[in-house]
């Protein structure tokens, strides 16, 4: 492997290492490890034990990569050189902020990007706009209740979501931002408490009542 390909390796291995490691003395890394970590060989005594294991943890990732992952790392990394300092800085506060959860809250954090990334390129715009759109507290608030929903309860949110037609959905986005905190919070009870028929019969009640303005709008 060339110089500059092992240095661009290198910088693949310090943005995506993450996860715990053993931290290791450059001596007890595999040769392979070395290959890849080789721009770190002359510091790697210096640097923290919280870094040392961050690295050896990403080398063994990159070594456990196929071509096509590796193509979508070098993607992802020349995608995070083209950022300015601002935007790094804003992702390595989301990336630390990430490593304090709980193992069993990162898990959640994974399921869902995956879940992101498993949808139609215009519903993944969709989301991001809707975000960008929204102020600090309001995405505080949501990532607060997602953090406490439980898995049941993310599963329903979805499928209600699904069966809704855009229209109904941006209704729904405009009545939710207009709601005050209480309110928002005896919603919330309302349908935690609900059994499944009476959720039902709230869908159904739902569609009559857009049935009934789409009759009055077009007569």
């Amino acid at each position: 492997m060339r110089a500059r390909q092992l240095l661009a390796v290198a910088g693949l291995v310090a943005l995506f290492a993450a996860g715990p490691a053993m931290a290791q003395a450059w001596q007890e890394l595999s040769p392979e490890q070395q290959r890849v970590l080789g721009r770190y060989q002359d510091g790697w005594d210096d640097l923290t034990e919280e870094r040392r294991q961050r690295l050896s943890r990403g080398a063994e990732r990159w070594l456990d990569m196929d071509d096509d992952q590796r193509g979508q790392a070098r993607d992802r990394f020349q995608r995070w050189r083209n950022l300015d300092p601002e935007q790094r800085q804003q992702i390595k506060s989301r990336l630390e902020r990430f490593r304090q959860l709980s193992p069993e809250q990162q898990q959640r954090v994974r399921e869902r990007f995956q879940q992101f990334r498993n949808l139609p390129p215009e519903r993944q715009r969709q989301l991001r706009e809707t975000w960008q759109r929204m102020t600090p507290e309001q995405r505080s608030r949501a990532r607060e209740r997602m953090r406490n929903m439980s898995p049941e309860d993310r599963q329903r949110a979805r499928e209600n979501w699904q069966r809704m037609t855009p229209e109904q959905r941006q209704r729904a986005r405009d009545r939710w931002q207009n709601m005050s905190d209480e309110d928002r919070q005896r919603a919330r009870e309302r349908l935690r408490n609900m059994s499944e028929e009476e959720r039902r019969q709230l869908r159904q009640r739902r569609q009559q009542r857009q049935q009934q303005r789409d009759r009055n709008g077009g007569g």
